[in-house]
């Protein structure tokens, strides 16, 4: 997979402030990012919106195999739908069985595989298959 880097003050995450530190509302954003990540149907059309939304964002970090793609698109989603952070959406992870988080990681795998089929053009001399 082609890997494609963005400055991080172009990423739609960052300008959203999903790395931020804001203690402000800290709680209201564990929840609500609790209740995203379980309810499996918002979930999905919030990672469908991150992928449309916030292309470079996606490009930046859905290129990146090396790292945990699925918590990515997780983080972004809170991030997306409530402006929560990065730590107020693994902490509500954290809340969450380990059924939710297996039914979560499925919606996050299908959105990616999603993303990776309209971008072909990303996988060049791969061959047919995927290697991950």
């Amino acid at each position: 997979m082609k890997r494609i880097y963005n400055k991080y003050t172009d990423w739609e995450d960052f300008k959203n402030g999903m790395f931020s530190n804001k203690k402000d509302g800290f709680e209201k954003m564990v929840t609500e990012s609790f209740f995203l990540l379980t309810n499996l149907d918002l979930f999905e059309k919030a990672c469908f919106n991150v992928i449309e939304k916030w292309p470079i964002s996606s490009i930046e970090n859905l290129t990146n195999t090396s790292q945990n793609r699925k918590a990515w698109i997780g983080q972004a989603s809170c991030s997306y739908e409530y402006g929560s952070t990065e730590s107020a959406t693994k902490k509500a992870w954290f809340r969450m069985s380990e059924i939710e988080k297996y039914k979560a990681n499925i919606v996050a795998e299908k959105v990616i595989k999603t993303y990776e089929a309209k971008n072909r053009a990303l996988y060049k001399n791969m061959g047919n298959e995927m290697l991950f």
